[in-house]
């Protein structure tokens, strides 16, 4: 992981997509397991348990929520 990767990946923490966080994304909700971590260039995912079955997923976080750090942090 590069220093930029792991920058967006600890704002991305911060935002609330960080291990033992519970979000709503893609009308379900779920239970973090993981934190943020890159497969590809602009593709983050966490391991999650959809709280509505208890199965564990993974799940990318939106492209825009990704774009927007990286935007930030180029800018700060």
């Amino acid at each position: 992981m590069t220093t930029n990767q792991a920058r967006v990946c600890d704002k991305l923490k911060h935002l609330g997509y960080g291990r033992k966080s519970r979000i709503r994304m893609y009308g379900e909700e779920f239970d973090l397991t993981s934190d943020p971590r890159f497969v590809q260039d602009h593709l983050v995912v966490v391991d999650a348990v959809k709280t509505s079955s208890g199965n564990s997923q993974l799940v990318g976080i939106p492209l825009m929520v990704v774009q927007m750090v990286e935007q930030e942090l180029r800018a700060a």
